[in-house]
């Protein structure tokens, strides 16, 4: 689904449709929405040999569609046919192993539908991947060990989908849909690759997500003019994030490490209400984490300046330059990531839909839509922070609508509770009808959105100081009535004009809303959600004109205009005493507008495809949601000593996605079987095609920096521009028989001219190669360690091993370090990588 947003006019790569940020586009599948609704973007992917149809709507869609401000993505899923058919393909990257980009991917997926009883038909797909690691280049110790290509990178997915179909009367049509869809995978970071535990990246910890949906859909036509659609759906999403239970740990291996059917067990937090520390006769209350082999407790450990015989660089810290402390920070780390997430949503939601053509020239359509989420949270880290006593009091966020007024009542991960219940509602009527030439779509929605949650009216309020006291209120229902309005009619007999103008209402993701609503302040500085946060508006215009050049060439040309209000950003808010913290408000505005020219070749003379050019242009006051909560942070921290607020940007400014010219490019070229040229009397390109996939994009907006910790000011912001960027992908078949069997070879391949254009840079230089982090003996302290007298003494950087380590034998190490990080600073495109495979129809 989303490749094929990224090759759509209009959006921008990353799911940013004309301006509008990527948690704005609403994703569906045979109309049952899976959008998630926690976080924003899309619950599951669907696998492609399940599609029948997908429609993109990057503007102008009807008041039948709403939550959306960006676009709509609908995916209409396969029925069964009238005889029973199938295929099988599988595909694989062992063409490449040689090569360090290899991730030794295997993908397996199968299709199989046909009739069943009294003319019902059913469909089946089914998906495996898996792979073993992200592509990067290999990691060598300086003593010439290889460390590996980013290991501990295992992935796997499958997805299934079923889809029945049930005639019941000659009128009347039932069709059930499930899905159950999983992926799940290892954590990675370069930092942790130098533990000194041989499982240090199993502590580091994994994830998993997994989707199950279902929906009853009944189709009714009553008459000749009228139908309806009555449709039950329910989605049940959950994501995990945290250590893996011990038992299933691999040391730093490739791999996943388990069976693709199984799914991973993590180890859980649970409250001891028993804890003692030796010595302390006192009892204390404390999260710890536990699984199959108990409880154990390693806390995680980090320092830039450590000698360990797991630092192969033996960098001993004393760096005076801030510059180059990206590249010199924490990189030895020992203990466990002590951090776990639960989230799930479970959402029922009831669709009716009905159709009529009341008059000869003009069709009504009315319907509503009625969700109910169960919203559960559970998330618990920071459990290395101590108070006096050495006990752990973690930052725990935690979904409860109307905690007591002592605590949350979690003591585990086994009972979420009842977390957040909010209610959706929407109703809409539209109305269609020609006007001699003139065709008119007029239509209005409203929409209905309440959290039916409590929450603190001021977190700060300091008596009393137990926010299970402090006084509370409850949030506000939200609703809008939104206008659509489209007109289009004929300029020539080949040229359709239209316009169209809406407005346009979405409810923030909702962990804008929830986070952290009973978290004490005093444990942490996070950013807090807002039950009562307005739901954000957009208004947008566009005028079009599609015409058709040829008998098999299109034309589209298509103007836009968007000004996008109430999107929600976290804000600082103070005390009089100074006290502070971050909640999420309606503060930040964004507008957009651009050009929108597409090509069309249906396939004719084996030659097909599309060609699009896109310009546009999107300004606004921060990018996403954290972007400037704490921008720029030394004047944040300024406003609350000095106790005034502190000045946000006030106008707009280009957002990180303002991706000015895009360029998509799609051939498709097929021979059917048994056509083509004759070559020695056969026809051997019979049943060969190929795609050929190409985008030249301009570059996208960044801040230049001068150091590390640099504070930047707001004229600078977003100044400066990434290179130009640019890709050609193909995919080339050959369909034959084997045994009279239908077959078809199968050959990806990415980067297929192997183009090595830089795809960014380093944020100081502006260039992909040279950062200009320059380190020279000037830029560390003039210190002397000696063996046995200093504990940043280390034999990994004393080279000529007389026991004294000098600034010269420093800095040589620390340009082993930056060497190693500057090759992995990937700001080239992997090298052409293939993919081949087989597929087995029958």
């Amino acid at each position: 689904m989303s490749s094929v947003l990224n090759t759509t006019a209009g959006v921008a790569s990353g799911n940013y449709i004309r301006g509008s940020r990527s948690t704005d586009v609403s994703y569906m599948v045979d109309g049952l929405s899976l959008t998630n609704p926690i976080s924003g973007g899309i619950l599951t992917d669907i696998s492609k040999n399940a599609v029948d149809e997908i429609v993109v709507q990057t503007g102008g869609f009807s008041a039948e569609y709403g939550n959306a401000m960006g676009g709509v993505l609908n995916v209409v899923t396969k029925e069964g046919g009238s005889k029973y058919e199938g295929s099988m393909r599988y595909k694989t990257d062992k063409l490449s192993s040689s090569s360090q980009y290899y991730q030794n991917a295997n993908i397996l997926d199968f299709t199989f539908g046909g009739p069943l009883i009294k003319k019902s038909r059913f469909f089946l797909t089914t998906y495996l991947n898996s792979y073993d690691m992200v592509p990067g280049r290999e990691v060598f110790a300086p003593d010439g060990t290889n460390i590996g290509r980013h290991p501990h990178q295992g992935y796997q997915e499958y997805r299934t989908n079923l889809k029945l179909s049930v005639p019941i009367t000659p009128s009347m049509k039932l069709k059930v849909t499930g899905s159950i869809n999983r992926s799940q995978g290892l954590n990675y970071n370069l930092l942790w690759r130098f533990g000194n535990d041989e499982n240090q990246l199993d502590r580091l910890g994994a994830y998993l997500n997994k989707t199950k949906y279902g929906t009853i859909t009944l189709d009714h036509t009553i008459s000749s003019k009228t139908f309806y659609t009555l449709k039950a759906g329910i989605t049940d999403w959950v994501s995990i994030s945290g250590q893996r239970d011990r038992s299933e740990w691999s040391g730093n291996k490739v791999g996943s490490n388990c069976a693709f059917w199984e799914d991973y067990t993590f180890r859980e937090p649970f409250l001891d209400t028993d804890y003692h520390i030796m010595g302390d006769t006192n009892t204390y209350s404390k999260w710890r984490l536990r699984d199959s082999k108990g409880i154990g407790d390693v806390y995680s450990q980090t320092t830039s300046s450590a000698v360990s015989a797991s630092n192969p660089y033996g960098i001993t810290g004393g760096i005076q330059n801030t510059m180059d402390a990206d590249y010199f920070g924490s990189f030895i780390y020992s203990g466990d990531n002590d951090w776990y997430s639960q989230n799930r949503d479970r959402c029922v939601t009831l669709k009716f839909d009905l159709t009529s053509q009341l008059f000869l020239n003009g069709e009504v359509k009315t319907g509503f839509e009625l969700k109910r989420h169960n919203v559960n949270r559970f998330a618990i880290g920071a459990m290395a922070a101590y108070n006096g006593v050495g006990v752990t009091y973690p930052l725990i966020d935690y979904y409860e609508a109307s905690p007591s007024d002592t605590a949350l009542s979690i003591t585990g991960v086994d009972d979420l509770g009842e977390g957040y219940q909010p209610l959706e509602f929407a109703s809409y009527l539209n109305y269609q009808f020609q006007m001699k030439n003139i065709f008119v779509n007029m239509g209005l929605r409203f929409d209905y959105f309440d959290t039916f949650t409590e929450y603190r009216i001021n977190p700060i309020q300091t008596d009393p100081s137990n926010p299970f006291l402090q006084d509370r209120t409850s949030s506000d229902a939200k609703y809008q009535i939104s206008p659509r309005l489209g007109i289009s009619f004929p300029v020539t007999e080949k040229t359709m004009f239209r316009f169209n103008y809406g407005y346009f209402f979405q409810t923030p993701p909702m962990e804008r809303m929830f986070a952290y609503l009973w978290l004490d302040r005093n444990q942490g500085d996070v950013n807090m959600g807002n039950p009562d946060i307005e739901p954000q508006k957009t208004i947008a215009y566009e005028v079009g004109l599609s015409t058709i050049l040829t008998d098999d060439i299109a034309m589209d040309v298509t103007l836009y205009q968007k000004n996008m209000f109430n999107l929600e950003g976290y804000r600082i808010r103070r005390s009089p005493d100074l006290d502070w913290y971050f909640q999420a408000f309606n503060e930040e505005y964004a507008e957009s507008k651009g050009l929108e020219l597409t090509l069309r070749k249906r396939i004719n003379h084996y030659i097909g495809g599309s060609m699009s050019y896109s310009f546009a242009i999107a300004d606004g006051t921060s990018s996403t949601v954290t972007q400037i909560s704490r921008y720029p942070l030394t004047s944040v921290t300024y406003a609350k000593q000095l106790g005034y607020e502190p000045i946000y940007p006030q106008d707009t400014m280009p957002m990180d996605f303002d991706q000015r010219h895009t360029f998509n490019f799609n051939l498709d070229f097929y021979i059917p079987a048994q056509e083509g040229p004759s070559i020695l009397g056969t026809k051997l390109l019979s049943g060969f095609g190929a795609n050929i996939m190409s985008n030249v994009s301009s570059g996208r907006p960044y801040t230049p920096v001068t150091s590390y910790t640099v504070d930047v000011t707001t004229d600078r912001f977003n100044s400066a521009r990434y290179p130009w960027t640019y890709y050609v992908n193909g995919k080339f078949y050959k369909d034959i028989k084997v045994l009279k069997q239908d077959v078809t070879l199968l050959l990806e391949v990415y980067n297929l001219f192997n183009l090595q254009a830089p795809t960014s840079v380093f944020e100081g230089s502006g260039d992909p190669d040279d950062p200009l982090y320059n380190l020279t003996i000037g830029s560390l302290s003039s210190d002397t360690y000696v063996k046995g007298e200093s504990k940043l003494y280390s034999e990994w950087s004393d080279f000529d091993g007389d026991g004294v380590l000098t600034p010269a034998e420093r800095l040589a190490a620390y340009l082993n370090y930056q060497n190693d990080m500057l090759d992995l600073k990937n700001h080239y495109p992997n090298p052409r990588t293939f993919t081949v495979g087989i597929e087995i129809k029958f």
